[in-house]
């Protein structure tokens, strides 16, 4: 049987300017769902991992998680999805690169299965996959019970090696060829995910990680809203 290629994208970042997680906290706080110190000290945590000042990002979806704690058991995962879906409607929908959007698409339409592969929280990851209208969901699982989410992430957070641990499970499931494979990546955290693909392509990278796409001659894009 023939390997199928595939699309590895993460999202933050790299399909939109900023971070997914942040930007629905911000939404949350602007519908006076959430105060403004819990908005603050989510986006403490998530700043020390974007300057990689945290490399274990399983501690900034734990944190948030312990934060956002009091709308997951205030609020059903039904209600949350359509909170989340009507967020991503309203403010996220316009800030998806159109570049990279047009070549995830076209690689698509020439036989490239797509993943999700990102460390945000899963059902902000499915408003992407149910956006392009296509593509597989990998991401940080939140557990459900009874109808309400926990704080508490479903197994490991989808972050740095678990996201290339999880690309070879799909590798043997789904029967890909990572060797003419792409990922999508901004983070220098996702370093092992793009070493494991033919075609790795760095999104507005920092400094550290420009130094390592250019020492591997990665492609690099800089990708500008409309």
């Amino acid at each position: 049987m023939q390997q199928k290629k595939a699309i590895f994208s993460d999202i933050d970042k790299t399909l939109i300017p900023s971070g997914s997680l942040n930007l629905l906290v911000q939404h949350l706080y602007k519908k006076k769902l959430i105060p403004l110190n819990l908005i603050i000290r989510v986006l403490y945590w998530y700043l020390l991992y974007k300057m990689n000042w945290i490399k274990d990002f399983s501690k900034v979806i734990e944190k948030s998680s312990e934060l956002l704690a009091p709308l997951l058991k205030s609020h059903s995962a039904v209600e949350l999805h359509t909170l989340i879906n009507n967020w991503f409607d309203s403010d996220i929908k316009q800030i998806i690169y159109p570049d990279i959007e047009q070549r995830i698409r076209d690689l698509h339409k020439q036989g490239y299965e797509l993943y999700f592969v990102t460390s945000t929280l899963e059902p902000i990851a499915k408003c992407f996959q149910e956006y392009f209208g296509f593509g597989t969901v990998v991401a940080t699982e939140l557990t459900e019970k009874n109808g309400y989410y926990s704080a508490i992430p479903n197994g490991a957070p989808c972050h740095g090696k678990e996201k290339a641990r999880r690309m070879n499970d799909l590798v043997i499931k789904d029967k890909l060829d990572l060797a003419n494979s792409f990922a999508f990546s901004d983070h220098i955290s996702d370093v092992p995910m793009l070493k494991l693909v033919g075609h790795p392509v760095v999104i507005n990278p920092n400094p550290i990680l420009n130094i390592i796409a250019r020492k591997n001659k990665w492609e690099i894009l800089s990708p500008k809203l409309a």
